[in-house]
């Protein structure tokens, strides 16, 4: 017996057995689940100001906070980086192996410029 809660898997399944594009019926599942959220928090429920403040106040600054998370961890790590691609020049570090240094000039440039997932030329 369906129950309203099952139609959403059983559509997912029925689209995944009719078009193989769909991906695995799990996939499909999360795509259209994904897509509603989307639809509920970017649609036309957006335009309701309650709704609107409610949402900035929450998703917006979540996303903030995991964004800036996130940017200070690879800053961190390529502050390193830089640090000991400059000490390799120095002749008590020539023996010493590179690590994660050798682009770390390219990738502070890129860093600075915003432009970390540009296509490389």
């Amino acid at each position: 017996m369906e129950k309203i809660y099952t139609i959403p898997v059983n559509e997912a399944f029925d689209r995944s057995a009719a078009d193989k594009a769909c991906g695995c019926p799990f996939c499909a599942l999360y795509n259209m689940l994904e897509q509603n959220e989307l639809d509920a928090v970017l649609g036309a429920s957006m335009m309701e100001p309650d709704v609107r403040i409610e949402t900035n106040k929450k998703a917006f600054a979540a996303l903030e906070a995991a964004a800036r998370r996130i940017e200070e961890t690879y800053f961190t790590e390529l502050s390193g980086d830089v640090s000991w691609f400059c000490k390799k020049f120095d002749y008590r570090y020539a023996d010493e192996p590179w690590n994660n240094a050798k682009d770390a000039v390219e990738r502070a440039g890129k860093f600075l410029r915003s432009d970390l997932h540009a296509p490389k030329k």
